[in-house]
């Protein structure tokens, strides 16, 4: 009987292992079957490098994780939008003809009058009272003899005289006369001007009071 008990349970005992072997085999994965390694961690470069995969700058294959690449390429595509709005510079002809340009508006512009049309009209009811001045005379001049000397080269009477000495060393006589008129002062004007009054040479013009 003690013989009979432990065959049975050898049995039993085995049947148990093969029941727990199949058991353990249902729950291994397909690798632990195959006996090949699994990798417990991967590294986050790798997982990124395989989403990102690769491109192609300038006809070469690189990484998309090529942080260098990457920014010329940006510069290399905004760089044609910048040069549109750049300053275009002037070449030297241009700036040539804008000046001739200019030179040709500027010379065939009549030149402006100041003063109106080359007519002119007096209407004042005073006639600007005309009178005889010499310049250069000696200092000390007589004026009595100075009129005498006038008198005798003109038609007309001498009314007034205004002799006066300058600080320059000479002096200078404005004289008014009868019935003045243009024509009597350029008479008297032409034969005064330019004479010799003790060893100077005097000068006479026709002046006005206006």
């Amino acid at each position: 009987m003690g013989v009979q008990k432990t065959k049975r349970q050898k049995l039993l005992a085995k049947s148990k292992n093969k029941r727990s072997k199949q058991a353990n085999i249902g729950e291994k994965t397909l690798a632990d079957r195959l006996s090949l390694p699994v990798k417990k961690g991967v590294k986050k470069g790798a997982v990124q490098g395989q989403k990102d995969g690769f491109r192609v700058i300038n006809g070469k294959l690189v990484s998309a994780s090529d942080v260098g690449l990457l920014l010329r390429e940006i510069q290399s595509k905004n760089a044609p939008k910048k040069a549109k709005f750049a300053n275009r510079e002037r070449k030297p002809f241009e700036v040539e003809d804008s000046n001739r340009k200019q030179q040709v508006t500027k010379s065939s512009r009549p030149a402006p009058k100041p003063y109106g049309s080359s007519l002119y009209v007096s209407l004042s009811s005073q006639r600007a009272a005309e009178f005889l001045r010499i310049r250069n005379l000696p200092i000390g001049t007589d004026s009595q003899a100075l009129i005498v000397f006038v008198e005798k080269l003109s038609p007309a009477k001498v009314l007034k005289m205004n002799l006066v000495d300058l600080p320059s060393g000479s002096g200078i006589a404005e004289l008014w006369f009868e019935k003045s008129s243009v024509s009597l002062l350029r008479t008297i004007q032409r034969k005064v001007d330019r004479a010799n009054v003790d060893g100077r040479v005097v000068f006479a013009e026709i002046a006005s009071t206006s």
